[in-house]
């Protein structure tokens, strides 16, 4: 078709303006949602969905309110957003799951059909949401991770009770501020109940106790140093150990040879070790030492092995003899 100037009307989905505008980089394979319907996560891949779809001004499709057209002019451009719109959602579901939904020819019918699908009732999804931040609990895992896991309860269970807000006309009553206040007020205190009481239970004390009630980002804030003050705690009580662990280690060996830990010396184990057997007889007669050696074992008669030992001791004396220091000993120099 052409107007009455013989140029063509411009189309629907060129029209920024238009709901039916469609983005030169828009196709049906773009991913528009980070969440993936799985069947029990509805409400969350819902919300996603959702927020894209009013980023893309295309919320009028999904609930209904833009219709088929009834223009022939216009009918071609609705298909196109309806088909692209179709292929976002379809992209957003779990493959495994894909192949159980039927294909509707509409995307208001598809959403439909899967909220009918999946969609639990306000009432038991709001009883488990409130027993499972009952139940949220710390147990051993650090804050950043225990707040997130709490976290996301809380803006699970705000979808289905979002803070009431008062709709009188110039209303001065604040109510809507104060009742913001009373849900983070009891959020503080389902965040204090999960945390664990080892190291947590001062900080707990003196929360509780505050007047007026800390925000809930200064309750964070003030968990997240007790956190780190109690680890530089640990780390300060750990090293001083370690040393002494260090400090009481034998020596080791690295080389491979055998390693004696009753002399500790290299080249022979504790079960040759002559300090414990006794020395072989002729022991040490190649440093000069006079005598039959340094010991002739446990099992040698006990008199030669005491003039033997007198004889070992004399040597090993004059052996540590200092350089320019004479090597006679005293006893030697008073029997001259």
């Amino acid at each position: 078709m052409v107007d009455g100037d013989g140029s063509k009307p411009k189309r629907l989905i060129n029209d920024v303006d238009s709901d039916y505008y469609l983005h030169p980089a828009d196709h049906t394979g773009l991913n528009v949602c980070s969440v993936v319907l799985k069947g029990d996560n509805f409400e969350e891949w819902a919300v996603d969905i959702l927020n894209a779809f009013v980023a893309r001004r295309k919320v009028g499709f999904l609930e209904g309110t833009v219709v088929r057209p009834t223009d022939p002019a216009n009918l071609a451009d609705w298909r196109a957003v309806n088909a692209m719109l179709l292929g976002w959602v379809f992209r957003s579901i779990d493959p495994a799951l894909r192949s159980s939904i039927s294909r509707p020819d509409t995307v208001f019918k598809l959403w439909t059909d899967l909220h009918d699908r999946f969609s639990v009732g306000n009432g038991p999804r709001i009883l488990q949401l409130r027993a499972d931040i009952s139940k949220a609990r710390q147990a051993g895992a650090s804050v950043a991770n225990y707040f997130g896991t709490i976290k996301k309860l809380w803006d699970d269970l705000a979808v289905y009770l979002p803070v009431r807000s008062c709709t009188c006309d110039g209303c001065k009553c604040k109510i809507t501020e104060q009742l913001v206040k009373d849900r983070e007020a009891e959020q503080v205190h389902q965040f204090l109940i999960g945390l664990d009481d080892s190291p947590f239970h001062t900080l707990r004390s003196t929360v509780i106790a505050h007047d007026p009630p800390l925000p809930l980002s200064r309750v964070y804030s003030l968990a997240i140093q007790e956190e780190r003050h109690v680890s530089v705690v640990k780390d300060r009580e750990i090293k001083p150990d370690a040393l002494a662990l260090a400090a009481h280690r034998p020596p080791s060996n690295s080389s491979g040879r055998p390693f004696c830990s009753n002399c500790n010396r290299p080249g022979h184990d504790v079960s040759k070790c002559y300090k414990i057997i006794g020395f072989p007889e002729g022991y040490g007669r190649s440093r000069g030492s006079s005598g039959s050696g340094r010991g002739q074992g446990r099992g040698a008669p006990s008199g030669s092995s005491s003039a033997n030992s007198a004889q070992q001791d004399r040597a090993s004396q004059q052996d540590r003899a200092a350089p320019g220091q004479s090597s006679i000993l005293p006893q030697d120099r008073a029997a001259l």
